[in-house]
This record gives structure tokens, C-alpha cells and sequence, in this order.
């Protein structure tokens, strides 16, 4: 009980930072629902045993320890967003697959799908926590779209990385597209912060945002 003999209750930067660990993870709600491990335990039981969080999943009830539960990394306060799109692997299936077949990432990829690229559980998609450079820009897409009025089309080309050859009357890649130089910076040192286009909902005679 007593600092003096080394009890009593730590205060100092090492403490604070367990603190914000821990009041992190209160705010965090489990999403599981009604699905549970292969034993038929649900997240409680790896807030005991967190270094099992891989261990037990369930793909017939779809239960993720890594995905759901709050102390694995999941829940409601889960950072990383799938990015597929319309895309989908050879076996006609999206990222939500990989959740519960995380051994097989990369077996079914495709021309338009990568899942180590666009699937959180394969070690990729997008990441929007605190220490991510995905917050600092954004592309700048926005609703356009192809002849066929499919904006994921883009959406692709970004993430691919594609920079050249793409480019049409709608879309320009150097402008809009992160990985390419383009869309908008956020970061500290970004001059963007300080001036941005207010074009707003304005169109050219062709009712065409995009021109401008």
C-alpha cells in the first residue's frame, strides 16, 4: 500500500501508457454476436488467454478471435477496411472469405484481385489507425465513373497503382489517386491544409463536375 516500500500505485509514463491500453479496449465492443470458437467459447474466453487468439476459429459458426474480439485486435474498434471493391478471386469470392481461410490468402488471386493487397486478413486492405499514412491522404475519386457507370474502376487503379496508361475524359491518376502523387494530403507538412479547390457542385455546360 505504501510507496515508500514499493507499493501503493505507480503513476509514471509506463502506467500511463498501460492506462490508454487499457481504457482502449474498454471502449471497444466485441462483435461477435452469437458465434463462438471451436470449443463453443466466445471473446471472454481470450480476454483470459489473449495468446490464443489465433488458435480456435470457427469457420461454420464464422468466428474470428482476430476479427471480433476487442483484446485480439477486432471488434468495434478495428481499424482496417477491406478494399476489393466489385473484385472477386478466381473462386468467385471476396475478402470476407479470407477471414476465415486466412491460410489460403494468395491462392485464388487474380488479374483484379490480390489478396495480400486488398484483404485486412491477408495482411492487407486499408488502415485507418493512428499511426496510418492512409489518414494523411485521400484520393480524390470522388463519383466518377466509366462508360459502364462503375466507379470501383478507379477505385482499382489506385490501389493497383497503376499511374499511366488509364487516364480518360473522367479520371486522371497523377490527380487523383494517392499512390500516384495525386489526391489530397493531409499530412503535417502538406501545403493542401492550407488552400483547397472550393469548386463545390460546380459543372461545365455538359453538367460535367469532372472537367474542372
Amino acid at each position: 500500500m505504501c510507496c515508500a516500500c514499493g507499493g501503493g500505485t505507480d503513476y509514471g509514463e509506463d502506467s500511463e501508457s498501460e492506462s490508454e491500453d487499457s481504457q482502449s479496449i474498454e471502449e471497444c465492443q466485441d462483435t461477435n454476436g452469437d458465434a463462438f470458437d471451436y470449443y463453443g467459447d466466445g471473446c471472454e474466453y481470450y480476454d483470459q488467454d489473449p495468446d490464443a487468439c489465433e488458435n480456435y476459429d470457427n469457420v461454420s459458426d464464422e468466428f474470428n478471435a482476430m476479427i471480433h474480439c476487442c483484446v485480439c485486435g477486432g471488434g468495434s474498434a478495428r481499424t482496417c477496411q477491406d478494399n476489393e471493391g466489385d473484385a472477386l478471386d478466381d473462386g468467385e469470392q471476396d475478402c470476407g472469405y479470407y477471414e476465415y481461410e486466412p491460410d489460403e490468402c494468395g491462392d485464388f488471386d487474380t488479374a483484379d484481385f490480390a489478396a495480400s493487397d486488398m484483404c485486412c486478413a491477408c495482411g492487407g486492405g486499408t488502415d485507418y489507425g493512428e499511426d496510418s499514412e492512409s489518414e494523411e491522404c485521400q484520393d480524390t475519386i470522388g463519383d466518377a465513373t466509366d462508360d459502364a457507370d462503375d466507379q470501383s474502376y478507379y477505385e482499382q487503379i489506385c490501389m493497383a497503382n497503376l499511374c499511366e496508361g488509364y487516364d480518360d475524359e473522367n479520371f486522371i491518376a497523377s490527380m487523383m489517386c494517392c499512390s500516384c502523387g495525386g489526391g489530397t494530403d493531409y499530412g503535417e507538412d502538406s501545403e493542401p491544409e492550407e488552400c483547397q479547390d472550393t469548386i463545390g457542385d460546380a459543372t461545365d455546360d455538359a453538367d460535367d463536375l469532372s472537367y474542372y
